[in-house]
């Protein structure tokens, strides 16, 4: 069976815009760096693991995968999204791509920095 992953940070476009809001152009571009440091690092870690990568760009990403999915890999790719740009990360994941989105939007319901499988 196929699942999907689609991952989003959580917050990071706020942030990003209230350094602009301040004036903080150079603060703003070490922010916009780090998130694409965050999501290559989130993608590397899901492609070492086997998923494939079908999107990652900005602070967003969509694979899937048919083996069995290991919560190691799904939290280390949490943890270091984390920590690289100081924003959390929700993810969902689902049997398909649109069960994937609810489970993302419910992770976000929920209190966002999150893994949320469908129902």
């Amino acid at each position: 069976m196929m699942t999907y992953l689609y991952a989003d940070g959580d917050g990071v476009g706020d942030k990003l815009e209230l350094l602009l809001l301040d004036g903080n152009v150079d603060a703003a571009a070490r922010h916009s760096h780090s998130i694409t440091e965050g999501i290559t690092t989130v993608a590397h870690i899901l492609q070492t693991a086997g998923w494939q990568l079908h999107f990652c760009g900005g602070d967003e990403l969509v694979a899937s995968t048919k083996a069995p999915v290991e919560r190691a890999a799904l939290t280390a790719a949490h943890i270091a999204f984390s920590e690289q740009v100081g924003c959390t990360l929700s993810v969902g994941l689902g049997p398909s791509p649109g069960a994937a989105v609810a489970a993302l939007h419910r992770a976000k319901l929920l209190g966002r920095d999150r893994i949320e499988q469908s129902v």
